[in-house]
């Protein structure tokens, strides 16, 4: 569902774009909030074009005969609803947490080798959102009220991986004493 409004709020805040380039604004922009491969863009923006939020014309300057879309009124009054709603809470689905639930039954040091090693994840995750915020601190020059905003949730996507790094070095820790104790 958020995914089409990602699609028009990048047509919204760009102009007309084709399916590529809108995949290519989510890799440079939103990408560490939310991902879209390109057959899952076609499939949304086919949507949007029966809904009537987006119209599609032929690029008449690309011999490949690429699609540019843009947005209508109904579709800007579409993402202007769907960003006054109020905030929902997303459930969380972590198949990672679910095996540290299981933890009794794995064999031993099985999770401590696994959240050490998601730990290594974490602190690269960590790192790309540092690049982030140096890219979107340069980006405020000629985008300062949009830098603004995505400032903030590169400072989510900031707080939430050290959050996981200190989670990981509080469990290795935990699983360390307990490793001593039992022997």
């Amino acid at each position: 569902m958020s995914l089409k409004f990602g699609i028009l709020g990048i047509l919204a805040s760009t102009g007309p774009r084709s399916g590529y380039d809108i995949k290519t604004y989510f890799e440079q922009g939103p990408n560490h909030v939310w991902q879209a491969d390109l057959p899952q863009i076609y499939r949304t923006l086919d949507q949007l074009e029966q809904a009537e939020y987006v119209v599609v014309e032929a690029d008449p300057s690309n011999a490949r005969n690429r699609k540019v879309y843009t947005i209508t009124s109904a579709g800007r009054a579409a993402l202007l609803e769907w960003l006054q709603e109020d905030f929902e809470w997303s459930a969380v689905r972590d198949t990672n947490l679910l095996r540290v639930f299981f933890g009794a039954l794995a064999p031993p040091g099985v999770l401590k080798q696994q959240v050490s090693s998601q730990r290594k994840q974490f602190i690269e995750i960590l790192e790309q959102y540092r690049q982030v915020e140096i890219h979107v601190a340069q980006a405020s020059e000629r985008h300062p009220d949009e830098a603004f905003f995505w400032s903030l949730t590169v400072q989510s996507g900031l707080r939430l991986m050290q959050a996981w790094i200190d989670w990981s070095d509080d469990v290795l820790k935990q699983l360390e004493d307990r490793e001593k104790g039992q022997s």
